[in-house]
Formats: C-alpha cells, structure tokens, sequence
C-alpha cells in the first residue's frame, strides 16, 4: 500500500490533469448595471463522439474517514469533469496518471 500525501491545488501542479477554476487572473468585466462581475471564460468543455453533447450533473457525494484506502478510480476519455465545492469544508480529488489506461501514480 503507498500513502497519499495531499497537496495544495495550484494551476501548475493540476495541469498534467485539467484547468483548475478559478477567479484569480481570469478575464472579468461588469454586467448587470455593475451589479455583477463576469469572469469570462474559465474552462471549456471537451466532449468526443457521435450525438455527443455537454451536460451538467451535481453528485452529492458522502465523506469518507480518513485514513482512506483507494480502492476507484474513474476514467472519462470521452468528457470532462468540474469539481466545486457545495460547502464551506475541506474536500479532497486524488488524480492519477494514465499509463495504458491504467491509473498511477495518484
């Protein structure tokens, strides 16, 4: 068994993997009577095949205890997925490498 060690989301450290969202250093401009900020932008979305299309989904998962012992890891090489946080909590993503449509190194 290897253990995780969790590390801080940064742009660069997640690039190997996506975009990481956010507001800092994005495009941004007024709407609304200057009662709201745009920032424009912030991620696209990637879909592969026929009658492919982009859908939004929120999952409402459970917290697991910690320490965790990995046993999934999802695969989509035919999408693109958006984390956010629903709450004020701490929350983890473990990404892996894909060799050969294998995960490591998570």
């Amino acid at each position: 068994m290897k253990n995780i060690h969790a590390s801080l989301l940064t742009r660069e450290a997640f690039a190997p993997y996506g975009a990481v969202i956010e507001k800092a250093g994005s495009d941004n401009f007024a709407i609304n009577k200057g009662k709201c900020i745009r920032h424009h932008a912030l991620a696209s979305v990637d879909v592969v095949g026929e009658g492919a299309q982009a859908v939004i989904n929120i999952f409402a998962g459970q917290p697991y205890a910690l320490p965790h012992v990995v046993d999934l890891v999802e695969r989509h090489p035919l999408g693109s997925q958006a984390f956010f946080p629903l709450g004020d909590r701490n929350w983890l993503v473990i990404v892996c490498e894909d060799r050969d449509g294998v995960p490591e190194n998570p």
